[in-house]
């Protein structure tokens, strides 16, 4: 008879008592889950990804750790514990368990000695995440793991990372909004084309309609559309450097990430979206607006301009939470009424490939 290791039972057992809770999770990548900033030294923190709660914290050195939110004691939040300094570990805020950055149990009250033995124990120990800070982003690969060395481990390599976090010529300001509505309707609205004439005041509301169109499949997971539109006179392009026509690139990227890259002239302004999905209705949008106009490496002079975008993308991405927030959840998929719909269909289509 053969005997099965006992670590590969547990490892079996506890993806049975997350299935029904991580199904999602388990079939996407790397998610934006906060800005550097948003998490404090060696104070935990909790994230939700599709109702799975997670325990972050980073130490002095900016190096991050995650791990299932969940005491298998007695169930209690770990993210309202505390690190220990000395052992980088996460304590329970319930009976001062120890656990490392690899989920091991490694110590318990009354222990003078920490634990060292690396196989997984479905009883004591808790699944781990890979975190990673990239370009003032913390990103999040949300697939558990248990092995302390596994086989191909996710790297900060396989990140997606725009083409301007490279670009010295580019300057940004970052953001996040909460919606009260589900992740996929939140990046869909981010491709939606249509809807800015209406929704926002920079739309050209006298010929909302693109001149042209153009579609591209760059893979399976990205495609790109480009369009050529008569610019508003409302919009900055026009108003301030008299420029009637520009041409926006809308792009997504599966599962989460949109890009928006408006050139006008010599300019180019860049929207990256990237949607955390907290629950079935709850969504935090992450935003990094770029631009390469108005720079002038002046601190003062650049700061005040960052603080003009930063100002019209809040005003922005409120306009459109003021809709978005209003849309009634089981209408959400709607219907393809216009060409314009078929940059979304594309999207849904290959989102519902992707996840299943």
């Amino acid at each position: 008879m053969n005997i099965i290791n006992p670590t590969v039972i547990s490892i079996i057992l506890l993806f049975i008592t997350y299935l029904p809770y991580s199904y999602c999770l388990l079939n996407h990548h790397w998610y934006v889950i906060g800005h550097i900033d948003d998490f404090k030294v060696n104070i935990p923190k909790k994230i939700n990804i599709n109702h799975v709660p997670i325990s972050i914290w980073r130490d002095k050195n900016n190096h991050f750790a995650g791990v299932s939110d969940v005491c298998p004691h007695r169930g209690v939040s770990l993210a309202k514990g505390r690190v220990d300094t000395n052992t980088n570990c996460i304590v329970c805020p319930y009976h001062t368990f120890k656990y490392n950055k690899k989920g091991r149990l490694v110590q318990t009250p009354g222990k003078n000695t920490l634990r060292t033995g690396g196989e997984f124990n479905l009883k004591t120990d808790v699944p781990y995440y890979k975190v990673s800070s990239v370009k003032d982003w913390v990103y999040l690969y949300n697939k558990p793991l248990f092995e302390i060395h596994p086989t191909n481990p996710p790297t900060s390599n396989d990140i997606w990372l725009e083409p301007e976090a490279t670009n010295p010529n580019f300057k940004f300001i970052t953001l996040h909004q909460d919606f009260n509505i589900d992740a996929r309707t939140v990046t869909e609205n981010s491709l939606d084309i249509l809807h800015i004439s209406e929704v926002h005041m920079f739309g050209n509301k006298e010929n909302p309609l693109p001149i042209s169109q153009k579609t591209q499949r760059i893979n399976e997971k990205h495609v790109k559309v480009s369009y050529t539109y008569e610019t508003a006179k409302t919009a900055l392009p026009y108003s301030v450097y008299g420029i009637k026509h520009l041409t926006i690139e809308n792009e997504y990227i599966l599962p989460h990430y949109t890009i928006a890259r408006v050139h006008f002239g010599d300019f180019t302004n860049t929207i990256i979206t990237s949607a955390l999905p907290i629950s079935n209705n709850q969504t935090r949008l992450f935003i990094k607006s770029y631009r390469n106009n108005w720079l002038y490496n002046i601190p003062p002079i650049d700061f005040i301009f960052d603080q003009l975008y930063l100002y019209l993308m809040k005003k922005t991405i409120l306009e459109d939470k003021n809709v978005i927030d209003n849309i009634y959840y089981k209408h959400r998929d709607g219907n393809y009424i216009t060409k314009y719909d078929e940059l979304i269909k594309m999207y849904r289509e290959d989102y519902h490939t992707f996840i299943q």
